[in-house]
Formats: structure tokens, sequence, C-alpha cells
């Protein structure tokens, strides 16, 4: 495969992942796409830069100390928010074995009770089997209610009749991502007091997140 033909595929999967996830900034992009190759980031914003020009894809900075982000269509009215979902997205990508594949990551399912930022689904391609995940972006000083509903909605099984239920034989695992050390504090006592179905917490820092893959 000569240099023109590497350049038309890698921007064919750059479009597609930004399509996919609705906005992705370079180092998403990086670490998604450019990991594995020497000066990924660099490549990555040589092949970015070119289809910003071409008008294939449009950029912004949710600030001036973050790297742009990239979008086609009209910008999300919850950028930063989004961005920060795309990194556990993109976490979730990076801790794949070679056996699973993502299966689904869809963005504020409403299950009336509660919605949660985001539904994940990680399936094993040789058993067949699958693990699911509720993701939780915490970017709030409110008081964090969502172990309690969580827990309502298992106990009243306000998830009946869901596409995924008939595929695992478990609740899916709540993954809480929040920015800060004190918040976390908080969280993870709410989750020691009402907890009281025993479901699956994981509670993690965006940044411990961003860090393993950058």
């Amino acid at each position: 495969m000569n240099t023109r033909q590497k350049g038309y595929y890698r921007d064919k999967a750059i479009l597609e992942a930004i399509e996919s996830r609705k906005a992705l900034d370079t180092d998403q992009i990086t670490a998604l796409l450019f990991k594995d190759l020497a000066a990924g980031r660099r490549k990555a914003q040589e092949r970015l830069f070119k289809l910003y020009k071409s008008g294939r894809v449009k950029r912004c900075r949710v600030a001036l100390t973050e790297p742009y982000c990239y979008f086609t269509g009209k910008k999300n009215g919850r950028l930063e928010h989004l961005l920060a979902l795309n990194w556990v997205y993109v976490w979730f990508m990076a801790g794949l074995k070679a056996w699973e594949q993502i299966h689904c990551f869809s963005y504020e399912a409403n299950y009336k009770l509660l919605q949660a930022d985001a539904f994940a689904g990680i399936r094993n391609t040789v058993t067949g089997k699958f693990k699911f995940n509720f993701v939780e972006l915490d970017r709030s000083q409110n008081d964090f209610d969502k172990v309690r509903k969580y827990n309502r909605l298992y106990q009243d099984e306000g998830y009946a009749g869901r596409w995924w239920a008939k595929l695992t034989d478990r609740f899916p695992t709540i993954l809480v991502t929040t920015t800060s050390t004190k918040r976390a504090v908080h969280i993870r006592q709410r989750i020691e007091n009402e907890n009281t179905a025993g479901l699956e917490f994981k509670l993690m820092l965006l940044s411990d997140i961003k860090e393993g893959l950058l």
C-alpha cells in the first residue's frame, strides 16, 4: 500500500470515528487510531488539518488550553460533556481483549426513573456473552442521587423489556466518572450508604482515564 492509499484509509477511519462519536478531539483520535505509530500525535494532527482545510470536518476548542475537537455538521450544544463521555468510550476501546468488541455505546439512555449519560456493551466474540455498563459523568456539585435511583431501577425491574436484558444474567455495572477527588469521596460515601441492592459501582476520575491513554 502506497502513501496515498494509507492516507485515504486513515482519513476514512477518522471520519467514521468522528461521525460515530459526534465529536472527538486530537488526543482522542490519536489514542483510537494512531497510538501504535511513531510520532502518532503529529501524524494525527497532519491528517486532521488536511481534512479541516478540505472542509470535510469542522473544528473548535472548548478552551484555549485544550486541543482542537473535530465534528461534522452542527456543533453539539454540550460539547464539553460529550468530549468527556468520549474519553470513557476511548477507555473502553483501549481495554478490549483480542476476543472482545464494542457492541454499543449509546448516549442518553432514558429509563424514566433516570437517564444514564451513556450505555455501553462489550461482546465476547468467542463465547457470544455480553458485558453491559451504565455510564455516569458527574461534573456538578449537586447532591449525587444516582446510587438510590439505580437501586430503585433494579428493584422495580424498570429495565424489563429492554433489548439488552435478555442478553445477560446480571444487572449492568454502573461506571461513574467524576472530575475531582473531593467529589469522588462524596460519591463513594453515597455508594457505601445507599447501595442496598449490592449493585456493582465503579468510580473513576476522568483525569486517571486520560492519563492511562495519553
